[in-house]
């Protein structure tokens, strides 16, 4: 249904239009960004590749532009169900290592827009995800962890830690326990159950860490 949508929006907007809309998205999202300066020149390939959608853009190393030559250096191809999907950086990269979005182009191209990607502020993924959203009158992306701040959010992304969905077997490092530790106590005042289940995970991975030991006693006893 929602990949009907999609299709059907993308019919109905004009042409015009959806380039303005993506050309000021692509710029706000790699805004300042000092490895566009390498893609001077470049022309870079979006594919939609089951509704068979494209667009294409250049870069002059610092913004992007419609780009109307015959061929470009890089093609990056997704299908609409992950369009859709993709709600934060970390299910992009996510999306890229299981080879869901794929790169064609020389090697070095690639390899440096996935560097790039690696750089992208969340926020900014963030922001744009919910405004793609309204634009196909989606429901917005609901955020179950508001008592995270940023810089917790950055923690997670750098370990490559989904939050909402960790489970004890993805917790493999000192500091992976260290951060669901902190995010429990970042929800204790909003989402007590889900700071529970945090912190019953961190436990699991630190079964004598006073702190987590005692939590996990009070929040279980607060449940009650």
């Amino acid at each position: 249904m929602k990949k009907k949508i999609l299709s059907t929006s993308l019919k109905l907007i004009p042409n015009s239009l959806q380039y303005k809309a993506l050309i000021k998205a692509l710029n706000y999202l790699f805004a300042e960004q000092e490895q566009l300066s390498r893609f001077t020149g470049s022309s870079v390939r979006f594919q939609l590749t089951d509704i068979g959608r494209g667009w294409e853009f250049a870069c002059d190393g610092k913004k992007f532009r419609q780009h109307k030559g015959a061929s470009v250096d890089v093609e990056c191809l997704f299908d609409s169900e992950l369009a859709l999907e993709v709600r934060s950086k970390n299910s992009v990269m996510q999306a890229i290592d299981a080879n869901r979005i794929q790169f064609i182009g020389e090697q070095a191209y690639v390899a440096e827009v996935k560097t790039i990607l690696l750089s992208l502020e969340a926020s900014k993924i963030d922001h744009l995800m919910q405004r793609f959203r309204k634009m196909f009158g989606l429901k917005p992306i609901n955020n179950t962890h508001k008592g995270f701040d940023e810089v917790l959010l950055q923690r997670a992304e750098r370990l490559g830690v989904d939050l909402a969905k960790i489970k004890a077997e993805h917790v493999t490092s000192k500091e992976a326990v260290d951060l669901i530790r902190d995010a429990a106590l970042a929800l204790e005042k909003t989402d007590l159950t889900e700071a529970l289940r945090l912190m019953q995970i961190a436990k699991l991975k630190r079964p004598n860490g006073p702190l987590i030991c005692r939590k996990v006693e009070e929040y279980q006893a607060l449940l009650a």
